[in-house]
């Protein structure tokens, strides 16, 4: 039973190192902000006639706000650098250990119960305490 739960958690090991092996191609990343630096220097100029000064707020506010979320979005395209998945893997493995040792535990007592037992029941095969 724990060597099956074992082999399934090993499986998923292997398939989150092979998510982790998996390049995000930089070409998607530079065309976002790319298009967002030019996106925000044309911005002033189409909205000058319009707006006069109140356009340089303007793009400075429109710039940090989408220049965040893109940051945002690399973030989440790549999760696994800000996770602190070293002491959750300690823990893991900790946890496991404690479980086999704890079921090497068990099983003993239970044999030794088991044991103890056999030598009480009566010539008859009733249980005598």
């Amino acid at each position: 039973m724990q060597e099956a739960k074992l082999s399934c958690f090993q499986e998923g090991i292997s398939v989150c190192e092979q998510l982790m092996g998996i390049p995000i191609p930089l070409s998607y990343t530079r065309l976002t902000s790319r298009f967002l630096v030019l996106w925000h220097i044309t911005l002033p100029i189409i909205l000058w006639d319009d707006c006069h000064w109140i356009v340089v707020p303007a793009t400075f506010v429109s710039a940090a706000s989408l220049f965040c979320i893109e940051e945002v979005g690399d973030l989440i395209e790549e999760p696994f650098p800000m996770l602190a998945l070293d002491e959750l893997c300690k823990l893991v493995q900790s946890n496991i250990q404690e479980a086999v040792s704890n079921e090497k535990t068990i099983r003993a007592q239970v044999m030794a119960k088991g044991k103890r037992r056999s030598d009480v029941h009566a010539p008859n095969g009733w249980y005598s305490p």
